[in-house]
């Protein structure tokens, strides 16, 4: 495990990533351990108000922010809305992948940007 904290300790140095926008927060403790900043759309199971709908597209614009995680199990109407207003793309991912290690590599790869 040593070494796969490394890996992802390196990646992200390198890339100079801070944050990412994500809909559900499924990688706070990622997020956590990795000195990043995870904006969450979703607030306590609830899609977010028109005023935190627009706050969430301030901070992406202001962030730089080019990727919008989700999840296939929650909804895309408001990644989608988010992704328009933004010109990010949206991209799925899958926390529970089967494969742990691999899924967090490849999860930090598009956090990197690579």
């Amino acid at each position: 495990m040593n070494t796969l904290d490394s890996l992802i300790t390196n990646k992200l140095q390198r890339s100079g990533a801070r944050c990412f926008l994500i809909y559900h927060p499924a990688l706070t403790y990622y997020a956590r351990d990795y000195g990043l900043t995870q904006i969450s759309i979703e607030d306590e199971g609830k899609e977010p108000s028109a005023t935190k709908l627009k706050a969430l597209i301030i901070t992406a614009k202001e962030e730089k922010i080019d990727k919008i995680f989700y999840q296939r199990q929650f909804s895309q109407a408001v990644v989608q809305s988010i992704a328009a207003e933004t010109g990010a793309r949206m991209v799925e991912i899958d926390p529970l992948k089967e494969d742990a290690v691999a899924n967090i590599i490849d999860i930090t790869s598009l956090i990197a940007g690579e």
